[in-house]
């Protein structure tokens, strides 16, 4: 991960936010993995993403150029909610097998006031 202090799973400020959040992840698929591996990871973690305490988006788009690169975006109700979502051991094995297949660059996004 980067863009992130310390090691941490996200950026304090995006963390301790109450409004809510999103980042967007451009991830590359290694050399060795297929894209259709990701696809069927994809397939099996966004059920049990959507289901978490407040995940309002979760999806995952490939590169209509170039397969090997997908985008995911994500939109939680708070930082809180997301925290809970990096730390959810129930979904280690998904998130493991993502890093395992994929290089990220992540984008935190903070809403900007009106």
């Amino acid at each position: 991960m980067s863009n992130t202090d310390n090691g941490a799973l996200a950026p304090a400020e995006f963390l301790s936010s109450t409004e809510p959040v999103s980042l967007v992840a451009v991830a590359r698929l290694r050399p060795g993995f297929e894209p259709e591996h990701v696809h069927r990871l994809v397939k099996a973690a966004i059920p049990a993403v959507h289901a978490e305490k407040g995940c309002e988006q979760y999806v995952v788009h490939a590169e209509l150029d170039d397969p090997r690169v997908f985008v995911f975006y994500e939109r939680w109700s708070n930082g809180s909610d997301l925290l809970g979502h990096l730390r959810n051991p129930d979904l280690r094995e998904h998130s493991d097998a993502f890093f395992e297949a994929l290089d990220f660059e992540l984008r935190w996004l903070l809403p900007l006031s009106a």
